[in-house]
């Protein structure tokens, strides 16, 4: 049987260079090679690294950046804004590229479409793997709006916060 998939509204946030269906191919393809994640329902697909652009800037001591701070919720899920802090500049080099995947179940009322599986990030990694940025980490660490539940000890979560801190706090998204 074959498994469906979609790409969710919320992945397409950022332009990459890709043509969608030819992503859902692939991955539909390499069924076989998904990581699940650190919950059920959560899996993740490697992806060509040519297909994404860089998204990560890490920032200098002393330098200026020329930044926004946008506050709003994420196009196509019924969440609480947040913020998300972005600066112009040249992007860190992308060593490889996955996307996340989350199942129909797992979603539930912010699904997309009737697919079983819906692409929720399509991520240009610097380093394997990136920690998730961590306001988003918070979110789903404390179960806030728009957050993805944390399976884990409160030891296993303090560890990940701090993996996810030590990661970004050099670094911006590129706007």
């Amino acid at each position: 049987m074959k498994t469906t998939i979609s790409i969710h509204t919320i992945a397409t946030r950022k332009s990459h260079n890709f043509i969608p269906s030819e992503l859902v191919a692939l991955i539909e393809s390499n069924r076989a090679s998904w990581t699940k994640g650190d919950k059920e329902g959560i899996f993740f697909c490697s992806i060509p690294k040519e297909w994404v652009k860089g998204e990560i800037i890490t920032l200098k001591e002393g330098e200026f950046y020329d930044a926004t701070i946008t506050f709003s919720a994420r196009k196509g899920v019924a969440e609480e804004a947040r913020q998300e802090v972005k600066a112009k500049g040249i992007a860190d080099a992308v060593h490889s590229a996955d996307v996340i995947l989350y199942s129909h179940e797992l979603l539930g009322k912010d699904a997309s479409s009737d697919a079983e599986f819906e692409v929720i990030a399509i991520r240009g990694l610097t380093e394997t793997p990136n920690p998730r940025p961590l306001n988003t980490l918070l979110h789903n660490v404390f179960n806030l709006s728009g957050g993805t539940p944390v399976e884990g000890t409160d030891a296993e979560k303090l560890e990940m916060i701090r993996q996810s801190f030590l990661f970004w706090k050099d670094k911006a998204m590129v706007s």
